[in-house]
């Protein structure tokens, strides 16, 4: 279930990558946008005003190029965490789930020895009751079996 789970997420992480075009779309028609304003600024002005413009529009035009960079490649570092961060919650799931088996595992076994732990002690506790009393006191004597009889 949770492999079904890794490849679902993956193709959808592979799904948002692989749809670059619409950004790139845009991209390049801010960039257009931007080399026309300056093709016709520099056929239209003097050198003197062209300079006025390029000062002018140099803010935003350094705004638009730490766009472009920070978006189109931090894009693929970002997506890159966040699919090392699914791999690692997907691993942890994993383990968690491994070890409630286990534990699970464990927890019955237990309780199978304590059911024969408690068989064994009701067996015995019958074997002195039927006994006669000299033998029963003599079994109630023995290290091992008063041990037993004492731990319930």
């Amino acid at each position: 279930m949770v492999e079904v789970a890794v490849i679902v997420r993956r193709a959808e992480t592979s799904a948002r990558i692989g749809s670059e075009w619409p950004a790139v779309v845009v991209a390049m028609g801010i960039l257009v946008l931007l080399g026309g304003v300056l093709i016709t600024a520099t056929a239209r002005w003097s050198a003197a005003e062209l300079t006025d413009i390029i000062g002018t529009l140099s803010p935003v035009l350094g705004v638009v190029t730490g766009a472009f960079v920070t978006y189109f490649f931090t894009r693929q570092a970002a997506a890159s965490a966040t699919g090392a961060a699914r791999d690692a919650a997907d691993t942890a799931a994993m383990a968690a789930e491994t070890t409630r088996d286990q534990l699970t595992s464990r927890t019955e076994e237990w309780q199978t020895q304590l059911q024969r732990t408690q068989a064994l002690h009701n067996a015995l506790s019958v074997a002195l009751g039927l006994a006669d009393e000299a033998t029963g006191r003599k079994m109630r004597e023995d290290p091992a079996i008063s041990a037993v009889l004492e731990q319930r």
